[in-house]
């Protein structure tokens, strides 16, 4: 194994188990094979994105050739996918972390939203 796949699953195994503690602490939700498989690729996308976004700034001589003027739009793709890895981790973990109202403060918080 390279050092890359290392960082992908020790990634991996952390966000999975953030995700765990989420799901008991929150609203102790029953956890989704597919959520566990997105935060799996998202790891994947973040450390692959971190590394291709490092090639692009700082190891132009990569860049040669035709792919010389090609390092913004690589750079960039680089922040949409770790945009979105994080968006989807985050999006995740706050799924679960929504706490349950009483009917009374569910009630005060539809009336303030109608005003």
């Amino acid at each position: 194994m390279n050092d890359l796949t290392i960082i992908i699953a020790s990634l991996s195994s952390v966000l999975l188990a953030i995700y765990f503690i989420c799901i008991f602490r929150g609203n102790r939700t029953k956890p989704e094979l597919l959520e566990a498989i997105s935060l799996i690729l998202t790891s994947s996308g973040m450390v692959s994105a971190l590394k291709l976004g490092y090639l692009a700034l700082f190891e132009a001589a990569l860049f040669d050739g035709a792919l010389e003027d090609q390092r913004i739009p690589i750079l960039a793709g680089a922040f949409a996918i770790l945009w979105v890895s994080v968006h989807v981790t985050w999006k995740t973990y706050a799924l679960h972390l929504q706490y349950e109202t009483s009917e009374s403060e569910g009630s005060t918080i539809n009336k303030d939203t109608q005003q």
